[in-house]
């Protein structure tokens, strides 16, 4: 049994046929997953998948009016390089090295703190990964 079939919730339709050939879903049977996979009236544990969805949706309006009022070159550089370097470098270093694997101690309380909130908690994995390890390796 591969690595992958342990971590990953198997599609409802399959990841291979009966010929053991890879299953490539039409964009019908992925739109069909996707509203299985957040139906929190098929299993409570689909929660958190909407909710992430809900509030990735209620940011449009926000892009929409940078997009039509905001928008410069200079300003969409700066927020390219605050969303794939600081926030992935920020996610690195607190939720996968601190919160996953407390692989370093700080050496005051301030500058927990200041690293914990260093960026914007918007999807609703991180809030709960974060509040999950945090809360249970102590």
């Amino acid at each position: 049994m591969a690595f992958i079939d342990n971590i990953l919730q198997k599609p409802s339709y399959g990841w291979a046929n009966t010929d053991g050939e890879l299953v490539i879903p039409a964009t019908r049977q992925l739109f069909r997953e996707v509203f299985l996979r957040i139906n929190i009236f098929k299993t409570k544990k689909n929660w958190i998948s909407l909710a992430s969805l809900l509030l990735i949706a209620c940011m449009l309006p926000f892009l929409y009016f940078y997009l039509v009022y905001y928008f410069s070159w200079p300003l969409t550089l700066l927020l390219l390089l605050y969303s794939m370097f600081v926030m992935s470098i920020h996610t690195t270093v607190w939720l996968h090295r601190y919160c996953t694997h407390q692989a370093f101690q700080f050496s005051h309380p301030v500058w927990r703190y200041i690293i914990q909130n260093l960026v914007l908690k918007t999807v609703p994995e991180e809030i709960y990964v974060l509040s999950h390890h945090v809360h249970h390796a102590k």
